[in-house]
């Protein structure tokens, strides 16, 4: 049989916190609870690459190891949303075409947009892809295959790779990807030497078959000055918070399931012995004595609860005082609560994004039109410059191999709100004369499909409330009302088009066509009543001169 431990006396002329009683009874001595504060490894998993890979290769170690950065996504929430925000930000609403020349050639804007439409992923899913990739890890790398793989000539496919996979080369040249067990080698788009897939060794340009030759990887990096190769990621300064986060959770989780929920403090003051502390379940007479004493207590409420406590040997005679406390679990929660919300501030505050794009609404004191104004500020400073990089490789390295000069390619970043704007705003310039109808069109028909009239004259003409005031009197008002009646029916049917393909759910894209077609009737009728009111003053001024 296993001997029992004295615990030694504790001497102390102040109140020192002894244990902590549960709802379920259970006392907890505070050195226990200490040990629950302890964080844990997180290690999340292991490089695919072996060092022995970056020596034996020539590769360059990444400063952080992107497996670690990338399961960063599944264990909080914010960070999470965050990252698929702004990824579905920068690829969700679509892209257009931009004409560079005046009459720009419909060959090549078809080629275009076969181009895109023969992608095996469609072109937004693969730029959401790679999005999220830089996110997470800092960095990412787009597979370019050209036609028949050839060395060079037309780009036919496009391709995500994702970038935990992948290391790049010393000479900033070539990339190794390692999945599965397997390797395989590309080279960097438009290096002037061929690169085997297999192994990586370099050989003098077009001198490789389709079959062994690598093919590209188009590289981007979000920079740090710490490196020449690779990026980090926005997060990298809140990696504090998020594993700070994981602490608490594993806290609250190990600790109430255990014990229950903290009721109640017992502190003592005086010099106490606390008593043999039994081997098996490691509790002193002291802390048997006061479980059972609130056993009893939660057994009859009403009942006296008495403790004794030992003296020690050394004691002279001074008395001993016991404090019982009943601890609030709301000041606990709150606690955890605020602590919660101190890190989920942090994570998104790296990620630069407004915290209504992920989901959460708060109320506050102050008032105001700060939603928009957090909503131009995120589209102008985050949202554009990444998709600035899209744009970049879209209209310099890849339509170029496709002989494209007279469009370029865009992706869009407004989104519903601002398109009704943009119709409410056009609306009221081809009203008081200062954009004609097709050159409304041409501001904002790209965002529903609609193209200009060219060979109708009423649209180049300038109106006032609905009258022409450069047409001479050689327009009928009917041709009038029913071309402005034409593109009001076009600009809703496009409306109606675009909600459709890009509201999450039906109850928003309700909402939001509605309001625009709504408010697309009563400015019309407002036009109609002023252009009438204006074709009667037209008559009247005609009837004086003559």
């Amino acid at each position: 049989m296993t001997k029992s431990t004295k615990e030694a006396p504790i001497t102390a002329n102040k109140w020192v916190p002894y244990c902590v009683v549960t709802n379920r009874a259970e006392v907890i001595k505070t050195d226990v609870l200490a040990g629950y504060q302890t964080a844990e490894s997180k290690q999340l998993g292991k490089d695919v690459f072996a060092n022995a890979d970056y020596n034996e290769g020539s590769l360059v170690k990444p400063l952080y190891e992107p497996l670690t950065m990338a399961k960063l996504l599944e264990i909080n929430t914010y960070h999470m949303r965050a990252c698929r925000t702004k990824a579905e930000d920068v690829a969700g609403n679509g892209w257009k075409l931009v004409p560079l020349v005046d009459k720009p050639s419909d060959e090549q804007k078809e080629a275009i947009e076969e181009f895109i439409k023969g992608q095996e992923e469609g072109l937004e899913e693969t730029i959401k892809k790679t999005q999220l990739d830089k996110e997470l890890v800092g960095f990412f790398s787009m597979e370019i295959a050209r036609e028949e793989n050839a060395f060079d000539g037309p780009v036919n496919q496009i391709r995500h790779i994702p970038a935990h996979t992948v290391r790049i080369h010393k000479e900033g040249n070539k990339f190794c990807q390692a999945r599965d067990n397997k390797k395989n080698w590309f080279r960097l788009f438009d290096y002037e030497k061929d690169v085997k897939r297999d192994t990586g060794a370099e050989e003098t340009g077009k001198s490789l078959d389709k079959d062994t030759r690598g093919n590209e990887i188009i590289w981007n990096v979000n920079y740090t000055p710490r490196s020449c190769f690779y990026g980090i990621p926005d997060i990298t300064p809140a990696i504090g918070a998020i594993t700070g986060d994981i602490s608490r959770r594993d806290y609250n989780i190990a600790f109430f399931n255990n014990y229950g929920v903290p009721a109640y403090m017992v502190s003592i003051c005086g010099d106490f012995d606390p008593g043999d502390k039994d081997p098996d379940t490691g509790k002193t007479e002291l802390v048997k004595n006061i479980e059972e004493k609130f056993k009893e207590v939660i057994k009859n409420p009403q009942s006296v609860m008495i403790l004794t406590i030992p003296k020690t040997e050394s004691s002279m005679g001074g008395e001993i005082e016991v404090k019982v406390e009943p601890l609030s679990t709301d000041i606990k929660e709150a606690s955890f609560r605020l602590y919660r919300v101190d890190n989920r501030n942090e994570v998104i505050t790296a990620h630069a994004i407004p915290p209504y794009r992920m989901g959460i609404y708060e109320t506050g004191t102050l008032a105001g039109n700060l939603g928009a104004e957090s909503t131009v500020i995120y589209y102008t400073s985050v949202i554009k410059p990444r998709q600035e990089v899209y744009n970049h490789i879209m209209n310099h390295e890849i339509l170029p191999t496709l002989g494209i000069t007279d469009w370029k390619w865009e992706l869009n970043s407004i989104d519903l709100e601002d398109i009704d704007k943009e119709i409410d705003r056009v609306v009221k310039l081809i009203g008081c004369a200062v954009m004609t109808p097709n050159e409304a069109i041409e501001y904002v028909g790209d965002h529903f499909g609609v193209e200009k009239c060219e060979d109708n004259p009423a649209m180049d003409l300038h109106y006032i409330n609905g009258q022409a005031i450069d047409a001479g009197n050689f327009i009928p008002e009917s041709e009038i009302t029913g071309v402005l009646q034409g593109l009001k029916s076009k600009l809703i049917e496009g409306l109606i088009d675009y909600v459709n393909k890009t509201s999450n759910k039906t109850s928003d894209r309700d909402r939001r066509y509605t309001k625009a077609i709504a408010d697309l009737e009563k400015d019309s009728r407002e036009l109609d009543e002023g252009r009438k009111q204006v074709i009667s003053e037209v008559k009247s001024i005609n009837k004086t001169k003559e």
